[in-house]
């Protein structure tokens, strides 16, 4: 006598989801990289290309130049005091016409950013110990140095503020309107006569925001999980009396728009989480590219192909994108070599 497994439907119908909920979709185009540089035998955190290719370390920072497609380092310049860095930028701040270096960094636990004034390959503080959290964003049409402080309970905490260097001292100028509870790394702007929010809020799905005539409002929110970083920092949490306790703060890197309104999101392998006394680690990640769609919200349209490691940082050379990988970032230990990779996507 035979009997049925009253599991069997269940399981059917979950590898059923699980095929169609899957991150590969018929149709997709994958995107070989065109050029790779060879690997960099530093653990990079962070790019920032312009006339100079900037490439951050903890401490320092090199920069350079590609040069049949290889980074040449031309200097390399030291932080102020003990701050960690976390992002790099290149913006004009002081309109002398040239970019500054703007590190968004961490020193005991607490945001601690500067810039630096860079000619005739040395470096000079123009700015340092801010206690914000700092980036460089496109909105309206226009390229804005932002930033966002901290409280005693969260490292990222209040509203997002415009900021404008004048008479030597970096000012708030303009808050920015956002849902609620974003971090500074968190969001992009959608271009558009409505202003819409992008928001990538760690290992999560992608949501998409339009501004009414009160509030925000989700419109479209994405299938699958994006995000998740191994840029990570201590920081501290104060709380009431005077307790502290030391936290890992995430600094990921926000989707990104391109030419048309499309879009570009990184995505990761599943981070190991639950394991006592170690960090998340990521293993593999690739970007995926989303075109919009007026009843979708976003379509997947391509994708790069899987590489080694974590995606650190994206940036541009003006003609293609172009991905910081940290090649060897395996399970529980932190990647000591870089490489960066370019693929035929026009931002």
């Amino acid at each position: 006598m035979t009997h049925s497994n009253p599991r069997r439907p269940i399981k059917i119908i979950i590898l059923f989801l699980l095929f169609i909920y899957s991150p590969s979709f018929a149709g997709e185009q994958s995107i070989n990289y065109s050029w790779g540089t060879k690997p960099l035998e530093t653990a990079y955190w962070g790019m920032a290309i312009g006339d100079d290719v900037v490439l951050l370390e903890r401490r320092k920072i090199n920069i350079g130049h590609f040069l049949e497609n290889n980074f040449m380092k031309d200097a390399e310049c030291s932080f102020p005091g003990q701050a960690e860095g976390a992002k790099v930028f290149l913006a004009n701040i002081d309109d002398d016409k040239e970019n500054e270096i703007i590190v968004s960094a961490v020193e005991d636990g607490v945001p601690s950013s500067f810039a630096l004034d860079y000619k005739n390959k040395s470096c000079t503080v123009l700015f340092q110990r801010i206690r914000k959290s700092l980036r460089v964003i496109e909105y309206n049409n226009d390229t804005l140095l932002v930033g966002q402080g901290w409280s005693q309970s969260s490292f990222f905490s209040g509203p997002i503020f415009t900021l404008k260097y004048q008479n030597g001292k970096l000012l708030e100028d303009k808050k920015i309107e956002m849902p609620w509870d974003v971090d500074l790394y968190q969001f992009t702007f959608k271009q558009g006569e409505n202003q819409s929010v992008l928001l990538s809020k760690g290992y999560a799905p992608l949501e998409l925001y339009e501004k009414g005539t009160k509030k925000f409002k989700r419109v479209w929110r994405s299938g699958y999980r994006f995000g998740g970083s191994i840029n990570l920092l201590p920081a501290s949490e104060r709380e009431a009396l005077d307790e502290e306790s030391a936290q890992f703060v995430t600094f990921d890197t926000p989707p990104i728009f391109i030419s048309d309104g499309n879009m570009i999101a990184l995505r990761h392998d599943l981070p190991v989480k639950g394991v006592i006394g170690q960090k998340p680690v990521i293993r593999s990640g690739h970007f995926v590219g989303f075109k919009p769609d007026p009843v979708l919200g976003f379509v997947e349209t391509f994708k790069g192909v899987e590489v080694p490691g974590a995606i650190i940082d994206v940036g541009s050379d003006g003609k293609n994108l172009l991905l910081l990988i940290l090649t060897d970032a395996h399970a529980f230990r932190e990647g000591t070599t870089s490489q960066i990779l370019s693929f035929d996507v026009h931002p």
